[in-house]
């Protein structure tokens, strides 16, 4: 029920647009963490450093 009235405000105040998700991920490497199959750019190529 919770999910569902997320959603459903979610779905109003978005509607419409594009919705960006932005997440976070740490390493020394500008690749990802060695525990990452493949280098970060295969994973996303259209994803962004910044």
């Amino acid at each position: 029920m919770v999910l569902d009235r997320y959603n459903t405000i979610l779905d109003e105040l978005f509607a419409g647009t594009d919705v960006l998700v932005v997440t976070m991920d740490r390493s020394n490497t500008p690749t990802g963490p060695p525990g990452y199959a493949k280098p970060r750019p295969t994973l996303r190529p259209d994803s962004i450093r910044w």
